[in-house]
């Protein structure tokens, strides 16, 4: 260390014993504060760098879905599952819909014996969902896929 001074050197510093001794304590002291500041900063860069990594992970996951299917088939599976949760009321609207170029929401009120706005509710469900689409205002039709 550089510290290390002869007697002769610490007279022409004008510099005691006692008062070098407190002075590079005071020295040792602060490289210790500083080296602990250095391990907190290269612990937080650390943490940055496993967020940083995580990031990445979910940016090249976000193009993926469930086992590596691209997300197509995920969105397709997903729509699927939906299907076989759909309420009978909907199915049956579904399939007056199907059997029909299009179908409003007093049509199948009529069909149905049913409220025109609860048949409008049904209607906007199924193609919200993807399974019919919405023709013009009111109107809907089989879904062509």
């Amino acid at each position: 260390m550089l510290l290390h001074l002869d007697e002769r050197e610490r007279f022409a510093l004008g510099v005691g014993y006692g008062s070098f001794q407190s002075t590079l304590n005071e020295i040792r002291d602060r490289v210790a504060r500083i080296q602990e500041a250095l391990d907190r900063d290269t612990a937080k860069q650390s943490s940055l760098d496993e967020l940083s990594k995580k990031l990445d992970t979910l940016a090249r996951l976000r193009d993926v879905s469930v086992h590596g299917a691209p997300l197509e088939l995920a969105q397709e599976a997903k729509q699927r599952l939906e299907a076989a949760e759909l309420s009978t009321r909907l199915l049956q609207v579904l399939q007056v819909v199907k059997q029909r170029q299009m179908t409003t929401p007093a049509d199948l009120a009529t069909e149905l014996r049913l409220k025109p706005n609860t048949c409008s509710q049904y209607l906007n469900e199924l193609a919200d969902r993807g399974y019919i689409k919405k023709v013009a205002y009111g109107v809907y039709g089989p879904d062509s896929k």
